[in-house]
């Protein structure tokens, strides 16, 4: 069995909302507490990854190949592609291809 090397929260978004902008939310949380707050968890290994030019940053696509799912399957049984900003500072992820299996949270947004 693969040990899970990574833990990745997928939390960071920017909105804006009927009482002005709200900051990043990609500050660290404990484990259980993603799980708890997410709307999807699974087990995944990064397959490729690409740069789409959408905004002066740019948004990061990674595929991937779901291994496990633990949580969502109602909201989205099957996880392909991971969309993130390009930028750390924006919240944006950074993962290795073809490298680790991680465990990665997350909220669906339409």
């Amino acid at each position: 069995m693969t040990p899970w090397l990574g833990l990745v929260v997928l939390l960071g978004s920017w909105s804006l909302g009927d009482w002005g902008a709200e900051a990043c939310t990609c500050s660290p949380s404990h484990p259980q507490d993603a799980f708890c707050n997410s709307d999807i968890v699974i087990r995944a290994k990064v397959v490729g990854k690409k740069l789409v030019k959408e905004g002066p940053f740019g948004t990061l696509v990674y595929t991937i190949k779901q291994m496990k799912m633990y949580r969502g399957f109602t909201k989205m049984p099957h996880v392909q592609y991971i969309h993130t900003e390009a930028s750390e500072s924006l919240c944006g992820l950074k993962l290795e291809v073809n490298k680790y299996q991680y465990l990665l949270t997350g909220r669906v947004y339409d």
